[in-house]
């Protein structure tokens, strides 16, 4: 019952052919009428199945939407240590709204690399890493702080640009 069908339909409406119905030939019944009337019931039928189907789709995708994300982009061992620290125990803060965290690193001197932490493209951490395990862990729990802190003042910082106060009537 797709558009296989709907074509079929169309193209069996337009022919034009008439019925005559097996008593004499005054008594002629108007096939493309009974044609046509099955025509729009099949459509307007397939129509609402259409919608229905939409609606379902839009529900489901609605169940796969996802509010809180934490990608990374790390190449060193290191870098993948920081991360597993960083992730390990990470609970996210009571907000309103879609977050992604990108955690990536780029080389620096030596054998260290510069970790970057961003929020919704917005860069909120930055330092470099060192090898020692213990400074990792403690970089991690600090970062976590710090990206925790952010999401919460930007949720303030949204409420109180939408409050009361600064909206206007809209008259000058």
């Amino acid at each position: 019952m797709t558009v296989k069908y709907l074509i079929i339909l169309i193209a069996v409406s337009l022919l034009p052919c008439s019925l005559v119905s097996g008593q004499s030939d005054s008594t002629k019944v108007d096939s493309t009428q009974i044609i046509n009337n099955q025509t729009e019931a099949f459509l307007k039928r397939l129509l609402e199945e259409s919608a229905t189907k939409k609606q379902q789709t839009e529900a489901n995708y609605e169940d796969l939407e996802i509010d809180e994300l934490i990608v990374s982009s790390l190449i060193t061992k290191m870098g993948n240590t920081f991360f597993d620290y960083f992730t390990g125990d990470f609970s996210w803060p009571e907000a309103e709204g879609d977050y992604i965290i990108v955690i990536s690193e780029k080389p620096f001197r030596s054998n260290t690399t510069l970790v970057t932490i961003t929020v919704n493209d917005l860069e909120v951490f930055q330092n470099v890493l060192q090898s020692k395990d213990t400074y990792l862990q403690e970089l991690a729990l600090y970062a976590q702080q710090i990206t925790k802190m952010y999401i919460i003042n930007y949720q303030q910082l949204i409420l109180d640009l939408d409050g009361e106060d600064r909206s206007g009537s809209g008259i000058y």
